[in-house]
């Protein structure tokens, strides 16, 4: 075996091992992305710009979701699900209620899913939107797909009905530990279609908080969510982002932000994220533990990242979804 795919299984296989620590022991406090570094399975060191360099080809772009994500963590397991809701959430994208039928189907909040659909080829892979409470407690995860020529998305998008069946595999190494006693004050910035694993953290975090209250072990961790699309219609899931807020305005902090529209409103600016920006939202938080989520295009990825290093975060407390 050629020696860079004898070290490609180790690192996989360690992914795997880690990523079950994290899903068996619910108070661990480290991420998968700092226990791997630790494990020292990595192996190259990159940073983000080449990260983000190294994927932003035309392959990427196309849509093929198993070559651009083929280093990340994938779980064994397919499960399969039945499609339950399909609902609009913009004029250009649509949401997914999906009925899981294993019970033993685990992912965490900002992970992806490939998805196998009947008679189609090419497999898709979707961001789950929702917290991972809802699977708990009702079996149920959602996504929220934009229409596209991509045909897994084209499928979902112009065909799938309630009562459609598909097979789903959890994976991704981005996502917000499943930790009721988390410390880390939380900067979620989230671009256009890429709010979809920033809302799952954004409402796990939300969930670990009510669920916090009612047990009287509530922790004082804040999140600030900066959110831009390129139209005030694209602005996905504002109506339960600004509900879970209004739950906790001491502790979250929203502001959005439309790049092609002008828009009069509440929290909402014309503009693209600035470094002020981001430097506002942290001045909510302790930014001596705080932890920035990033996903959108690499434009932004690029600059949130460099905003983020200025004010003097960590590259270690920041972590991005490659999803384009």
């Amino acid at each position: 075996m050629h020696l860079t795919s004898y070290l490609f299984l180790i690192n996989q296989n360690i992914r795997k091992k880690t990523y079950s620590i994290c899903m068996k022991n619910q108070s661990c406090k480290i991420s998968q992305r700092k226990l791997l570094h630790l494990m020292c399975c990595s192996m190259k060191s990159k940073t983000i710009e080449a990260d983000i360099e190294a994927t932003d080809s035309s392959t990427s772009r196309n849509g093929k979701h198993i070559e651009i994500t083929s280093e990340s963590y994938r779980n064994d397991r397919i499960s399969d699900a039945i499609v339950s809701e399909v609902y609009p959430l913009s004029s250009s994208v649509k949401g997914y209620k999906l009925k899981v039928l294993d019970t033993d189907f685990k992912f965490l909040a900002g992970q992806w899913v490939d998805t196998f659909i009947p008679d189609m080829k090419t497999v898709g892979g979707f961001s789950i939107s929702s917290s991972p409470l809802l699977l708990k407690e009702e079996g149920y995860i959602t996504l929220g797909i934009k229409r596209s020529s991509w045909p897994p998305a084209k499928w979902f998008y112009d065909t799938c009905q309630p009562g459609h069946k598909v097979s789903l595999r959890v994976g991704g190494d981005f996502f917000y530990p499943q930790n009721e006693n988390e410390e880390s004050d939380l900067l979620l910035v989230a671009g256009g279609v890429g709010v979809n694993p920033i809302f799952s953290i954004y409402s796990h975090y939300f969930d670990l908080r009510k669920l916090g209250e009612k047990s009287g072990k509530e922790t004082q961790n804040k999140v600030s969510l900066l959110f831009s699309a390129s139209y005030y219609d694209e602005l996905l899931y504002k109506p339960s982002i600004d509900e879970m807020a209004k739950s906790f305005p001491e502790r979250i902090n929203v502001q959005y932000f439309t790049t092609k529209e002008k828009y009069s409103g509440n929290r909402i600016l014309s503009s693209r994220i600035s470094l002020e920006h981001v430097k506002e939202a942290l001045s909510n938080l302790n930014q001596s533990q705080t932890k920035v989520y990033i996903c959108g295009p690499p434009t932004m990825i690029k600059s949130i990242n460099k905003f983020a290093l200025e004010c003097g975060i960590p590259k270690a407390r920041i972590f991005f979804e490659k999803w384009w």
